[in-house]
This record gives C-alpha cells, sequence and structure tokens, in this order.
C-alpha cells in the first residue's frame, strides 16, 4: 500500500533517507506525547505501540521480499 504513495528512485541510495527519517520521528513523537496525558495514556500508548508493530512487521516482509527478489531473480512467494 505505501509503495503507491511513493515515488521511488531507480537507485536506493537516491532515496531522500533525510525526509522520511523526520516524518517517521514526527509521526512517533505526537503518538508518544499522547501517552502523557492522565488516565487516557495507557490506552493511547496500547493503540498506537500496536500499529507501530504493525507497520514495523508489514515493512520487514517486504523489506525481506524485496531482497528474495533481488537474489533469486524470481517472483516472491505469496503471503498467508
Amino acid at each position: 500500500r505505501w509503495i503507491a504513495r511513493v515515488d521511488q528512485p531507480e537507485v536506493l541510495t537516491e532515496y531522500d533517507w533525510r525526509t522520511f527519517q523526520i516524518e517517521y520521528r514526527d509521526y512517533i513523537d505526537l503518538a508518544k506525547m499522547a501517552q502523557l496525558i492522565p488516565l487516557v495514556g495507557a490506552p493511547i500508548g496500547a493503540v498506537v505501540n500496536w500499529r507501530l508493530v504493525e507497520r514495523l512487521g508489514e515493512t520487514a516482509i517486504m523489506a525481506c521480499r524485496m531482497r528474495w527478489m533481488a537474489e533469486a531473480g524470481e517472483a516472491p512467494p505469496p503471503l498467508t
């Protein structure tokens, strides 16, 4: 899903990692700051952490698929 929203360069070394890092940091900062609110911080933290782990898991799966495709020159296995 995220690939459709991002224009990726032909060469990975040309990717704007600084902008990516700043956007990611801003997303995490706001979410983690909301956890400081008394009484609602714990539920907010649970939801934020759950969504973050889901996104990280999906990203890790895609990274492994991309590496597998690059090394084998074949299509990756389907998700189960």
